[in-house]
């Protein structure tokens, strides 16, 4: 009994809280990024890197061509959404969902990258406002996107999770 009470004993004061604790050392986190210049160069290509990932027949280019008379939707039997797009009609009740993530992955990505400016530890002003104007396009570019695709869109502008209504369109625009 000696031997268990002092083994229980033990385990239960042997670690503490701050044991748990580590820092990752393999990945990025937002407790150790967004540090050097070279971060906010990587977080910035991340926000460009969702441009070409829209699926072409949910992106706002191709649909706005297709929608027009300039193009003919499809050229098989297995493009039934750009056929159903080119004849303004649903091919499913997601149709456009890709399109609405994809935009809002992107939103994210400039709007952490913006909010995490000022712990960047830049080498000039120079080159924190050539990111900054960078990150605040590449936000107003989506958001033209999806306002032009959708009408009215939830304008999210932090990286807390909230719940957003719609936004008028005129609000989007003047952001």
């Amino acid at each position: 009994r000696i031997y268990l009470i002092f083994i229980a004993a033990l385990l239960m004061t042997g670690c503490s809280e701050s044991f748990l604790d580590t820092e990752p050392l393999t990945k990025k986190v937002d407790a150790n990024f967004y540090q050097t210049p070279e971060d906010a160069t990587l977080a910035l290509t991340a926000a460009y890197a969702v441009m070409p990932t829209v699926v072409p027949h949910q992106s706002f280019y191709m649909t706005s061509e297709v929608m027009s008379d300039d193009r003919f939707g499809g050229g098989g039997v297995n493009d039934i959404q750009i056929i159903s797009t080119d004849a303004f009609k649903m091919s499913e009740e997601s149709q456009y969902e890709s399109a609405w993530t994809t935009y809002y992955q992107g939103i994210f990505r400039a709007n952490m990258l913006i909010q995490k400016l000022d712990q960047v530890e830049w080498d000039n002003e120079d080159q924190k406002g050539d990111i900054a104007g960078q990150a605040y396009f590449l936000r107003a570019l989506f958001y033209m996107d999806l306002a032009r695709m959708f009408g009215q869109v939830p304008l999210v502008v932090e990286t807390a999770p909230l719940n957003i209504p719609k936004t008028s369109p005129d609000s989007i625009w003047a952001q």
